[in-house]
């Protein structure tokens, strides 16, 4: 029932800013809802051209908008953030947190959480959410699924060829708790994704993941370009990709108290062997008695007391998910 009332709600008068819409003319009744969005964090550039790059060609070619079975929603997560360069507006926050209950529903005064409850609206009624990020330290491409693996996410991730990994989080420990774009999604009845495409600088991928996306699109709500050249089959290796289940985080528990071990810390994915340490926290060992990768480590700059500066992931290869 909340899930009807929100679709209705997609009718919008006028939209949050940098956010564009695009209805196709066969997009009746219960037509998909597609999302594509890209800079929730302002200095992962890649998301952001794709997004204007999606946009560009929808005002080049409206007819294929029209002809598109399907109403797709385009959007730069935090426009303030990238117009400086930054992660976010203020060097605390974080609008991928920012989709909790509680923060939707509190007042709260910071940018961030004011453009959460602006976007709410538009991604509580996704079908399907395809959220561009970039990481701050080098690593694969991957993609990140929370809570239960669905039919729709196959059908997603057959496209994403580069995502050479695939992170599982079941439990919500990215967030601890439902905050996060494409969990909200999730929470909502629909699909989300998080394509995590390389480290944030980082535009060698571009041309690339642009196909992807134009893939899913022809796929999903049967957008297509004229003059546009279109990728055929299904990745066999993109399909077997290395899966990975996220097991814990680990927190701060004030400036200066953590520092990593020598030659740690430095990549997503790093392989870690069971019971050797990866930091020190107030100069005791850090480790963990099982096989592990570092995922998500934090550049020093990001450390908050209180919050995760790594989250810990655990291999599922062998195993069926």
């Amino acid at each position: 029932m909340i899930r009807s009332l929100l679709r209705t709600r997609r009718s919008f008068s006028t939209l949050p800013e940098q956010v564009w819409r695009y209805s196709g003319k066969h997009a009746e009744g219960k037509a998909k809802e597609m999302v594509v969005m890209g800079g929730v964090h302002g200095n992962e550039l890649l998301g952001v051209e794709v997004v204007r790059f999606l946009r560009a060609k929808l005002e080049a070619n409206p007819q294929a908008a029209e002809s598109m079975k399907g109403n797709l929603t385009l959007g730069i997560g935090n426009p303030p953030a990238v117009a400086i360069g930054k992660r976010a507006t203020e060097a605390s926050a974080d609008l991928n947190r920012c989709f909790a209950a509680a923060k939707l529903i509190d007042d709260m005064p910071r940018y961030e959480e004011k453009r959460s409850r602006e976007l709410a609206p538009l991604l509580s009624s996704a079908d399907i959410l395809l959220d561009i990020h970039a990481t701050n330290k080098p690593g694969p491409c991957f993609v990140r699924i929370a809570g239960s693996l669905e039919e729709g996410h196959h059908r997603v991730l057959q496209h994403l060829r580069e995502a050479s990994h695939k992170l599982l989080d079941p439990d919500y420990i990215l967030g601890g708790g439902v905050a996060t774009t494409d969990e909200y999604v999730g929470q909502n009845g629909g699909v989300g994704i998080c394509y995590e495409t390389g480290q944030a600088s980082d535009l060698s991928r571009l041309e690339s993941i642009k196909a992807e996306v134009l893939n899913v699109l022809k796929d999903e709500i049967e957008l297509t370009f004229p003059d546009t050249s279109y990728l055929t089959g299904t990745d066999a290796d993109a399909m077997a990709r290395q899966t990975f289940i996220l097991r814990e985080s680990i927190l701060l528990e004030g400036l200066g108290t953590f520092e990593w071990a020598p030659g740690m810390g430095r990549t997503n994915f790093e392989f870690v062997p069971a019971n050797v340490p990866f930091g020190y926290h107030k100069g005791v060992p850090v480790s963990r008695p099982y096989d592990l990768s570092l995922v998500f480590p934090k550049v020093e700059e990001l450390f908050v007391p209180g919050k995760p500066i790594v989250w810990l992931a655990e291999s599922r290869a062998g195993k069926c998910v």
